[in-house]
């Protein structure tokens, strides 16, 4: 019964790591874009 349970936190945990780990570049690449748009921006204008 515990190792069941066990087994199905390390799952979900396994799972929402692994869905950190793949929209953590997504998010650094957003903040970078706003971030490069923001600088870039008011010299093109």
């Amino acid at each position: 019964m515990v190792l069941r349970v066990f087994g199905r936190f390390v799952r979900v945990g396994t799972s929402f790591t692994l869905r950190a780990v793949v929209r953590l570049p997504f998010l650094a690449v957003t903040v970078n874009v706003s971030y490069v748009s923001d600088e870039v921006y008011p010299l093109i204008r």
